[in-house]
């Protein structure tokens, strides 16, 4: 049963500025409303590239289309038709790969992500990466030891931890034998199985002391190795990690060296980062461990 079409009545082309002459035109008889169905639905080009051959605005040849029952074509099934087109394909990768199309897009991220719903739906599924992430660590480290559940690795780095009384170490062990784990993974991994992980407070801001971090100052000490680092950061490492008495806030290390609070964060940190280089040159340092 065929279906007769409504034709929507408009203009000639040449009195809208459109020359009749060309591919388009050369097909004799038909006014801009035929022209542009069909070229939608016998040609198969999208609203786009019709606006760019006719002049005609995207919304009116919506519109049109919509006034004569035909379905608008969802953007996969439209690209999916531009791909099968060499020819077509070359020029939509052109678009794609040039300077203003590339910020055009940044511009929009940046305005999608400006909208608080779609910040709090990318925070969602942020999370969502980072726990499956963490799942597949934990099947693949279970898998590595021979393991059945989770309950039986949570046993396991329980007592790898408290022999290596130190992160570094412990993730240090696992990449000899052959599973290469960070500090900053492996720490991951233990708050994930929910096996408790050491630090002393003293009571003030900032005053929170990773007693991994300790003990690492305390057997570079031991071996000669803290005095290979540079002489400000020895410096800062004493006053955060004294040899006797309690550790300085970061606050309180910034007025005496002269420099802000999170100055003194990046340089523990990076302290920190050379000191482990030092202390395990065969093993991949994180640089979020410190």
């Amino acid at each position: 049963m065929s279906v007769e079409r409504k034709v929507r009545p408009v203009k000639s082309p040449e009195s809208v500025g459109i020359p009749r002459q060309g591919i388009i035109f050369s097909r004799t008889g038909l006014n801009l409303t035929e022209v542009i169905i069909h070229d939608y639905v016998v040609g198969k080009k999208s609203a786009a590239e019709i606006h760019n051959v006719l002049g005609s605005a995207e919304s009116t040849i919506y519109s049109i289309l919509k006034e004569n029952e035909i379905p608008r074509r969802s953007r996969e099934k439209a690209l999916g038709l531009v791909w099968q087109d060499p020819t077509r394909r070359e020029v939509l990768l052109e678009k794609i790969q040039s300077p203003s199309a590339q910020e055009k897009r940044i511009r929009s991220l940046i305005k999608h992500y400006n909208d608080p719903k779609n910040r709090e739906a990318i925070s969602k599924r942020s999370k969502e990466v980072d726990a499956r992430k963490r799942r597949e660590r934990i099947d693949s480290m279970k898998s590595f030891l021979g393991l059945e559940s989770d309950e039986k690795l949570r046993v396991k780095l329980k007592e790898l931890y408290k022999a290596s009384n130190s992160l570094s170490r412990a993730s240090h062990w696992l990449t000899q034998e052959g599973f290469t784990i960070g500090a900053s993974a492996f720490r991951s991994v233990m708050v994930e199985l929910g096996v408790a992980i050491h630090k002393r407070n003293t009571g003030e801001r900032g005053a929170w002391v990773n007693e991994d971090n300790e003990r690492l100052v305390l057997e570079a000490r031991k071996s000669g190795i803290f005095d290979k680092l540079e002489p400000r950061q020895r410096k800062l490492l004493d006053l955060r990690h004294p040899e006797g008495g309690e550790p300085l806030t970061h606050e309180k290390i910034g007025k005496i060296i002269g420099a802000k609070r999170t100055t003194i964060v990046e340089r523990e940190k990076a302290a920190f980062r050379t000191l482990k280089k030092l202390s395990f040159p065969n093993s991949p340092v994180d640089s979020k461990a410190a």
